[in-house]
């Protein structure tokens, strides 16, 4: 068997070389050689989104999260990211969802509230973002944050 195999490859060998082609020598694909990992490309950010009834840090923390006035993003380590107000809240319906997808959108991973309905935590499982129920004001939220880094 394997002398026919031999005789198979010579006579593949012969032709391609007679015929011009060169099967056994063809050029490896370029691929691109990947960047070199920096920190910030490691591993995704994590930002933190907390509603809030206002834009400062002693704004409570409502029971609706869709409700919201505003949505204060951190980053893991605690860092303010940006406040956003909810442009959804005069909607008459689809303002759970709304949020959600916008809070995806700025790359939330994990929306603190009161609780939220059923549609925003549907939007919230699709995106693969957490929920995590809390009362008080977002300085406190924000002081459990830092104390957990």
């Amino acid at each position: 068997m394997s002398t026919f195999r031999n005789a198979v490859a010579m006579l593949v060998l012969v032709m391609g070389v007679a015929g011009g082609l060169t099967v056994w020598a063809a050029e490896p694909a370029k691929t691109p050689v990947p960047p070199a990992q920096t920190a910030a490309t490691q591993a995704p950010k994590q930002f933190f989104a907390i509603a809030a009834e206002g834009k400062e840090l002693t704004a409570q923390i409502p029971f609706l999260a869709a409700r919201a006035t505003h949505f204060h993003v951190y980053a893991e380590n605690g860092t303010l990211v940006e406040v956003l107000a909810n442009p959804y809240l005069n909607l008459e319906t689809g303002t759970g969802p709304a949020a959600a997808a916008m809070l995806a959108e700025h790359g939330v991973a994990v929306l603190v509230a009161g609780m939220v309905g059923p549609k925003m935590k549907d939007v919230l499982v699709a995106k693969k973002m957490r929920f995590v129920s809390r009362k008080g004001n977002v300085q406190g939220v924000v002081d459990e944050l830092k104390k957990s880094q």
